[in-house]
């Protein structure tokens, strides 16, 4: 079993050990190395020998890397940072149990993780009568998932139960509300009262058992980045099965299988 450390690699007070794992990927991704990055490269794992966190993280990268050599795959920058950062995050949220993660740490590793334009963009996709939801990243406590939305789509008034939920704005204008508690909620219909716009890059998060409704009001197409963290959707409203739809990783939560999730991601 491999050792957790539990490190918050991108949420470094110096952002040093960040940027040393961030600068290797780039480094040994690159389809020709020049002689200075192979020193570059040959320094930072002179440093990983006495920082076992650094190790960790490199261990990491390598595993991915490799695994995208033995299915004839580039080695792709984006891909490897990119899963990465999704383990930083599955891996902080799991160091206790999910309903001792306060609201206010969800949102600030949320935050924390920064996706690659080219890694997402993979997962966006549309449907003329419904908005339509493709799976990134999968276990039993965190499910990561864009949805794309034509313009008039949206949802009615509705909360996630015991989950904490984080939505960022990837592309184009989100309106969100939360109903007021005075307010009927039934669940076809969509109260008129307006919403707060949120644009690209923006992020709402939402407590547990929060009503919350949210629309594409505006002409042009939405896609967002969703973050769900406690139990998974109840239901399989996805894109396609989720069991078929690689490269998302399906169900597992122990850390001996994290490894296998990561290269689920990129297969």
């Amino acid at each position: 079993m491999e050792t957790n450390y539990h490190v918050n690699l991108f949420g470094s007070s110096d952002q040093q050990l960040a940027k040393l794992v961030t600068e290797y990927c780039r480094l040994v991704t690159q389809p020709e190395l020049s002689s200075q990055d192979a020193q570059s490269i040959t320094e930072i794992l002179s440093y990983s020998r006495y920082d076992q966190e650094l190790n960790y993280w490199l261990c990491q990268a390598d595993q991915l890397i490799d695994y995208q050599l033995s299915t004839g795959a580039i080695p792709d920058y984006d891909l490897v940072v990119s899963s990465l950062s999704i383990k930083n995050l599955a891996y902080n949220l799991t160091r206790v149990p999910s309903h001792q993660v306060t609201f206010e740490t969800f949102k600030e590793l949320v935050t924390q993780t920064k996706l690659k334009h080219r890694f997402l963009d993979q997962y966006i996709s549309f449907n003329e009568q419904d908005f339509s939801r493709k799976a990134i990243f999968q276990t039993t406590a965190l499910t990561i998932y864009m949805i794309g939305w034509r313009p008039g789509q949206g949802t009615t008034a509705h909360h996630h139960g015991q989950s904490l939920n984080a939505i960022f704005v990837y592309k184009g204008e989100m309106t969100h509300r939360f109903p007021n508690q005075d307010e009927g909620l039934e669940p076809d219909k969509m109260p008129s009262r307006p919403g707060e716009l949120f644009g690209e890059n923006q992020l709402v998060c939402i407590d547990r058992k929060q009503y919350h409704l949210m629309a594409n009001n505006s002409s042009k197409d939405l896609v967002t980045l969703h973050f769900r963290f406690g139990t998974p959707p109840d239901n399989m409203n996805w894109q396609t099965n989720i069991s078929e739809c690689k490269p998302a990783a399906i169900w597992s939560n122990s850390n001996e299988d994290m490894e296998e999730i990561c290269r689920l991601m990129i297969a």
